[in-house]
């Protein structure tokens, strides 16, 4: 592969955007991050990654999403699910027939919008990242690294015809290299499994102003199940076969890697910031709602979360 094809635009240099940046860095892939459009040229930072009692300083290229002019091959879209649109406005020219689009957002539904927002950009560029890797972020350039996950991607869970896509070559290569655990060509399993438990986590810590860990006792655990079961028999009345029991031992090993790390719902509720709850009970809200079925633990917690910002 060559070193123009290699490297990778990250979009977003938020506390995922930098982690991966990260990533990348110490394998020596080229990247850069790619910020809001402004007034200011692209100019380097060094960035902070702590990871338990490991401290790294590196630095990277920022670039405001106005300023940029190369054409991308590989962008890593690592904003929030509410944010896609607006943030792939200014580079869009940038993107072309052959670029490979990896998101990475919590949710789902954001894939059935860009396409919308985006009819140039083909469904079979799109590819979805399912990340457990816990990071967050201190200052403007220091990440915190708290909880080990993985990172698996695969072809957009809309349409079954990119099963038989041919895995990109810059997939491969970040597979290869261990910094992606693998491809999976039916990701929406994954996908589902992970948006059930956040689900759970996101707007309960939101709601209870609490860290992970604390989801895990007496008072929570109806609400927990109850969460849980409604979002099951919704998933399983999209063909998502996905058992509750599964899913609790899901919710609990979740909450006690990242025992002590609070979500990114509960900072956005704390800071007043939109949240991604359209996006994981939203979604179940609507799921519902075409097969009308009731979702009345999902709409309480939306309710909640949409009065607390």
């Amino acid at each position: 592969m060559n070193k123009k094809n290699d490297r990778i635009d990250i979009l977003g240099a938020g506390s995922v955007g930098l982690f991966w940046a990260s990533r990348f860095r110490e394998e020596n892939i080229p990247c850069s991050l790619i910020t809001r459009p402004s007034k200011s040229l692209q100019q380097y930072h060094t960035v902070y990654l702590q990871q338990q009692s490991n401290y790294q300083y590196q630095r990277h290229l920022f670039c405001p999403a106005n300023k940029m002019s190369n054409k991308i091959d590989t962008l890593l879209v690592c904003v929030k699910a509410h944010q896609i649109r607006s943030a792939l406005s200014p580079i869009i020219h940038l993107i072309h027939s052959r670029t490979t689009i990896i998101l990475l957002q919590n949710g789902m539904g954001f894939v059935e919008e860009l396409l919308l927002k985006f009819p140039l950009i083909r469904p079979t560029q799109l590819y979805i990242g399912i990340n457990s890797y816990g990071v967050f972020k201190k200052g403007p350039y220091h990440i915190i690294h708290q909880g080990e996950g993985r990172c698996w991607v695969g072809p957009s869970y809309l349409y079954k015809e990119q099963d038989q896509l041919k895995v990109p070559k810059i997939i491969k290569k970040l597979i290869g290299k261990g910094i992606f655990s693998g491809y999976d060509s039916n990701i929406s399993i994954r996908q589902w499994k992970k948006v059930v438990v956040n689900a759970v986590i996101n707007p309960l810590t939101a709601i209870f102003q609490c860290r992970n860990g604390s989801l895990i006792n007496k008072d929570t655990s109806d609400l927990v199940n109850s969460l849980i079961e409604e979002c099951c028999m919704i998933a399983q009345h999209q063909n998502i076969l996905i058992e509750p029991k599964e899913m609790l031992k899901n919710v609990i090993q979740v909450c006690k890697a990242t025992t002590n790390n609070y979500s990114s719902m509960s900072q956005d509720v704390l800071f007043k910031r939109k949240t991604e709850i359209d996006y994981i009970n939203g979604y179940f809200i609507k799921a519902s709602q075409n097969n009308m079925l009731n979702s009345v633990y999902n709409n309480i917690v939306t309710t909640i979360i949409k009065s607390l910002t």
